[in-house]
């Protein structure tokens, strides 16, 4: 059975944000970022159990950009929530302020 992917907030904000900064260097590469991310969203329906890097939070390193894409799997409900985007060389990122179950 397929998982449903969703991003909350600050995800999408992340997202967004690095759209952007590859689209200020050049259009391509923001949408061959994006692509990525779609493609890593479809993996995620089929194949969410990736190894878990922190308590709870899984993670995927996107095949081509340094960035690292966290998430939590509820098997019961068959959701995978994304819950940040984040630079693959960015310091230590607590989560507690993204997602509020996060303890």
């Amino acid at each position: 059975m397929a998982f449903e992917v969703n991003l909350i907030a600050s995800a999408k904000k992340d997202l967004f944000e690095a759209i952007e900064y590859y689209g200020k260097i050049n259009h391509a590469l923001a949408e061959r970022f994006y692509s990525e991310f779609l493609e890593l969203n479809s993996f995620l329906h089929a194949n969410p159990h990736l190894a878990l890097k922190y308590k709870y939070i899984r993670t995927y390193k996107l095949r081509s950009f340094p960035y690292v894409v966290h998430f939590v799997i509820n098997d019961e409900a068959q959701i995978v929530t994304i819950i940040a985007i984040i630079f693959g060389k960015q310091e230590k990122t607590d989560f507690s302020n993204r997602f509020p179950d996060l303890q």
